[in-house]
Formats: C-alpha cells, sequence, structure tokens
C-alpha cells in the first residue's frame, strides 16, 4: 500500500503528497476514515491506499466519504462530497442517467477500484445503452484504461466483440450469405474469396480436399488463411499479387454507396472483430501476447481455431525459446472441442489436453512417442502428459495468435 500525506478541508484539501499519486483531477474517490489522532491527522483507506490527512472537515470515525480530485493553483486537492450518500445522489452530481443498469456500473465499478472519472463514465453510460450486459462493458473499458487506449467508439466496439460469444467462423457465414444475396456486389474479390474459404467452390484451389494429416496440406491453408485475415507482417512474394485482405475489403465495402443496409452491419462486425483482436495483442520490453482466430475450412463446415501465445523476451528483443504458454482452442466436426496446453519451462514441456471425449488418452497413445522423439531433435524434453475432460468453464472461447509455419513442420493428426 502507498502512504500518502496530505490536508483534508470540506471545500478544497490541500494535498502533500511525498511520492507520485494515481489521483487525477476530476476522478471520484470513495473511501472510509478508519482513525483520527488527538492532533487532528486521520487514516484514509481509498481503494488499495493508505492516505494520512490533517482533517478541516468534521469527518466520523469508521464512515464512508465520496471525495472529488480537484486541481487548484497546480497542487492537487480533494474536495467532500458531503451530500453524496448513495449512488442516486452520485448519478445526479455526476449528470448520468439514473436507471438501474447505470446503478450496476456503479457497483460494480466501485467494487473492482477503477477511477470515478467524468469523462469515463460518461462514455460506460453511452455504452451500456447500446449493450445489455454490464460486466463485458466493464471488462472491456478496464482493457482499454489498462492498455492506454483511446477510450472511442470503435476500439470500444471491437475489443467488446470479442466477448460477445459469437464464434468468428459464423460471422463470416453471415456476411457470405449477405453478399451473395446482394445483386449490386456479385462480382466482388471478397465474395468469391468467401466461397473458397466455405468450401462452396469444386475447383483445384478449393479446401474441401484438404488432408489434415498432411503437414505439406495443413500448411497452404493457414498460410492462405494467416494472409487474408492479416495476420502476417508481410505477405509472402509467391502469389503477393493475388492475395487479399479481408479488413480492407471489408473498409471498402463500408464506403460503397450501392450496397444493403444488412452487407453492412455483417461487414462492420466481421471488420469490429478482426480489429478486436489485433487491439488485444500486446507488446511490451520484456514481454509478449499474441492471439488469433482463424476459421478452420473443414469439410463438414467452417470452425474456428484460437492459438494463444505468451512468451517472454530476452534483453535483445528476441523471445527466449526457453519460455512460453500456447493454448489451443480447437472446434473440430467429429470431436467436439479440445484445448490444448502446452507450458515451456527450461525448454521442459507440460502439455494438459481437455476434450469431450472420453478415449482421447487412446487415441492419441500412438503418437506420444513420435511427438517425444521430435521434440527431442530440437533439443526440448516433454515431461508430462496430461489428458482430463472438458468442463463448461473450459468451453469458454479462448483468445487469439499466429506464429511463423514453415512448410512441412506442421503435422496435424485428427
Amino acid at each position: 500500500m502507498n502512504i500518502n500525506s496530505m490536508k483534508l478541508t470540506n471545500t478544497l484539501t490541500t494535498k502533500e503528497i511525498s511520492g507520485p499519486s494515481s489521483f487525477k483531477p476530476g476522478q471520484i474517490l470513495y473511501g472510509k476514515v478508519h482513525y483520527i489522532d488527538q492532533f487532528g491527522h486521520a487514516r484514509l483507506q481509498i481503494g488499495h491506499e493508505i492516505i494520512v490527512a490533517k482533517i478541516e472537515a468534521p469527518l466520523d470515525v469508521q464512515k464512508d466519504y465520496w471525495f472529488e480530485v480537484m486541481n487548484t493553483e497546480g497542487k492537487v486537492q480533494l474536495k467532500v462530497l458531503e451530500n453524496i450518500h448513495h449512488y442516486d445522489s452520485l448519478l445526479s452530481y455526476l449528470k448520468l442517467p439514473n436507471h438501474s443498469r447505470m446503478k450496476q456500473l456503479l457497483v460494480l465499478w466501485n467494487e473492482q477500484n477503477l477511477p470515478f472519472d467524468k469523462t469515463i463514465l460518461n462514455k460506460c453510460a453511452n455504452w451500456i445503452h447500446q449493450e445489455t450486459d454490464v460486466n463485458k462493458v466493464i471488462e472491456t473499458v478496464k482493457f482499454m484504461l489498462k492498455e492506454h487506449l483511446p477510450l472511442t467508439n470503435n476500439i470500444f466496439n471491437s475489443l467488446y466483440s470479442l466477448k460477445n460469444g459469437v464464434p468468428l467462423s459464423s460471422m463470416i457465414e453471415h456476411l457470405f450469405f449477405s453478399l451473395n444475396n446482394d445483386e449490386r456486389i456479385q462480382n466482388l474479390p471478397l465474395l468469391k474469396e468467401l466461397e473458397l474459404l466455405l468450401t462452396k467452390r469444386a475447383d483445384s484451389n478449393s479446401f474441401s480436399n484438404t488432408n489434415w494429416g498432411k503437414g505439406n496440406d495443413v500448411f497452404r491453408v493457414l498460410h492462405h488463411l494467416t494472409n487474408l485475415f492479416s495476420f502476417k507482417e508481410r505477405v509472402d512474394k509467391e502469389g503477393s499479387e493475388e492475395s487479399i485482405r479481408l479488413n480492407s475489403e471489408l473498409v471498402k465495402i463500408l464506403q460503397l454507396n450501392h450496397v444493403g443496409n444488412q452487407v453492412k452491419i455483417d461487414a462492420e462486425k466481421v471488420l469490429n472483430r478482426l480489429n478486436g483482436i489485433q487491439l488485444n495483442n500486446i507488446d511490451k520490453n520484456d514481454f509478449l501476447q499474441l492471439m488469433i482466430t482463424l476459421p478452420i475450412p473443414f469439410k463438414e463446415k467452417l470452425m474456428d481455431t484460437s492459438i494463444q501465445f505468451i512468451g517472454k523476451k530476452r534483453d535483445d528483443g528476441i523471445l527466449d525459446p526457453d519460455y512460453c504458454n500456447i493454448i489451443l482452442d480447437l472446434d473440430m466436426p467429429n470431436v467436439g472441442k479440445v484445448i490444448s496446453r502446452m507450458y515451456v519451462q527450461n525448454r521442459k514441456i507440460s502439455i494438459h489436453i481437455l476434450s469431450g471425449m472420453k478415449n482421447m488418452e487412446i487415441l492419441a497413445s500412438p503418437f506420444t512417442r513420435v511427438l517425444n522423439d521430435n521434440l527431442e531433435k530440437i533439443n526440448y524434453t516433454l515431461v508430462s502428459l496430461k489428458f482430463d475432460s472438458i468442463d463448461e468453464n473450459d468451453r469458454k472461447s479462448t483468445n487469439e495468435v499466429v506464429q511463423t509455419i514453415q512448410p512441412g513442420s506442421l503435422d496435424v493428426k485428427i
């Protein structure tokens, strides 16, 4: 806990802080008075911070108060909000809509020690008016604040799209049917690309005949998808002139005047999801988190595969191959959901596989020795391979990542 020293009045409070504070002008703070000594010094708890204050206001021990952070003559000050005793009066003071969802937001906001900033709360008031799930709105805004992202509608909608529970594959299918039903845009390159993805074409380029047990076939599909969904930093020279990017094609559609409203709605949903995936990636000085979701064109139907990679960087900025976590969340037509969690510590690998099939361990046993031998060839050791049944918590979709995949290096056995 940080212990700050300040002077508190019932009007403006000069805050005399020995170190930097997280309090910013305009914030509303909720705190409790724990102790007042004979010299008029009080010990206050505001969030996770303990503050020692010189009292110049009639405050009671063990009572909760609301304070507003002010900025007067270059000094951060606090103002005691004497007439704020419940969330109704706080909403009135902040000039925010007074309805049940807004009160719910304030309660959850306070429980999570988030800053009661007027600008932020006004944004939230608009967003919970659009969306019904207050918890997901708060989760989205928390991420935006943590990663210092601008509080814009576009960024919020993109990140919130990751939490709506609709698979990307379903969104792609809806977009295809909307495009296909609009006679004004039958010649769009994107429509032909989605026909290929949804295996609606029977030519040689179709994915319907992919051998998912053959590494080169799998590489061909993933290479195409990572180009299409813009999850590669560059398009390989081979075939680059013919490659299209889904993001840019969706933006073009949204700028057209002669397309139907449903096409634009479905295009915007897919674009928000793709932008949300990109915004959810974190690349800092010593830490990298990459996430991706790719709709995989199985013969039976299009189904999502999500990959999450979490690793750390060495001092030279290169990823440390000795440490990482990789989570694969795969939906398959016949097997169902399979989640593989791989943990790498000092080049020692532990794998935990969850699935809805009771005999998954028996099915995988012929490949365990092959896996172990191949890992040893690249100086890794498989120390544990564990199988469990999947539960409802595990069925929640993981967020998304793409790794560099070389031809022939990936061998999928289903």
